[in-house]
């Protein structure tokens, strides 16, 4: 009988379980390193003020239509905070950092659909985007290059690592229930044996007669106590030596009081012993009820769990399949390095 319940569902974990390995891991644990492409066709800068930059690094990455993305308003925002905070553990120029300081995120980073070209044009393709970073070397747009591709890679790694979380904590729970529904139908099985076996020897079949059947007991008991103290006491003063002399006839009498008084203290234990034992029986009737109701209870709550598991493993899995194909990738690793136009360009 316990064979067959604990080898309800192992199929289903052994598949899940297997299903989640492959997805299990870390991500980009090693990151492809960047090639950068020096061109020679100058892009636009729209900006003011004295601070110009002189070079721009044009970086195409994959990502399907329907992706999930940040509003580059947010990003620009966020990498520029980090950067300035040194989260992003670059060293940039001075006079970088000082264009970080000074320049307006839409204008010093830009984010477009489509594909950057040696020329400095782009190309549509809804499957790509692309963004332009400025900077005050050629050194430091390549360092923005790659803060910036770290940057995003971090906020994916964070995603898909959020959504291996949850596929392995719904793994861990449904072995819990693997684990606990057996355990759950043994104590049910256990409890409705004993259960029967009381119920041969009880007179109440409910728990409401069941503890009336206490409270009468617990009087009996207390009162059997009260009785037990008062015989104990004439005991002891049948016993304790009298101050004059003790005659055959005394004697005989004492003798005659403490048999009495034995004998009633031995019915009045026994009342106590059996009133007792008929409490400890109803309250071990209530326990095996409530046992078998709260087990029942839990065992269809966790049944449910398990049953609906899979569906929810499916969807689990599938999120972090679409966080891990949502992953930043740099088209063919490759970043270009234009010079920035000396005149400010048309509007864009």
């Amino acid at each position: 009988m316990t064979d067959a319940r604990t080898n309800r569902f192992p199929l289903v974990v052994t598949l899940l379980v297997a299903g989640s390995l492959s997805l299990a891991a870390e991500p980009n644990a090693v990151p492809t390193r960047l090639v950068f492409e020096p061109c020679t066709e100058n892009v636009p800068w729209f900006g003011e003020g004295s601070l110009r930059p002189s070079h721009a690094a044009g970086i195409t990455l994959y990502q399907p239509p329907d992706a999930e993305r940040a509003s580059a308003s947010l990003n620009e925002h966020y990498f520029l905070r980090s950067c300035l905070e040194g989260y992003e553990d670059v060293s940039f120029s001075q006079g970088q950092e000082a264009f970080l300081h000074a320049m307006e995120p839409a204008l010093g980073i830009y984010t477009r659909r489509g594909r950057m070209t040696a020329s400095g044009s782009q190309e549509d393709d809804p499957n790509y985007y692309h963004m332009v970073l400025h900077a005050m070397s050629p050194q430091d747009a390549r360092k923005m290059a790659e803060a910036y591709v770290g940057f995003l890679r971090r906020q994916s790694d964070d995603k898909v690592r959020i959504a291996n979380h949850m596929v392995e904590r719904l793994l861990k729970k449904i072995a819990s229930l693997e684990k606990r529904i057996p355990e759950l139908d043994e104590t049910l099985e256990t409890s409705r044996e004993r259960l029967d076996e009381l119920m041969g020897t009880v007179l109440y079949r409910t728990e409401d007669e069941a503890l009336a059947a206490i409270g009468e007991l617990n009087r009996m008991i207390n009162a059997a106590r009260v009785d037990i103290a008062g015989i104990k006491a004439k005991i002891e003063a049948i016993q304790a030596p009298p101050a004059g002399k003790r005659t055959p006839e005394i004697a005989s009498r004492l003798e005659a009081m403490f048999v009495e008084e034995a004998i009633a203290l031995r019915a009045a234990e026994a009342r106590k012993r059996e009133a007792t034992d008929l409490r400890a029986q109803a309250a071990s009737y209530i326990d095996l009820n409530r046992t078998i109701k709260s087990a029942a209870e839990e065992k269809k709550s966790l049944a449910v769990d398990l049953r609906d598991a899979p569906t929810r493993l499916n969807r689990y899995r599938a999120e972090l399949a679409k966080r891990k194909e949502q992953e930043p990738k740099v088209l063919d690793n490759k970043v270009f390095i234009y010079p920035v136009s000396p005149l400010i360009g048309p509007a864009r």
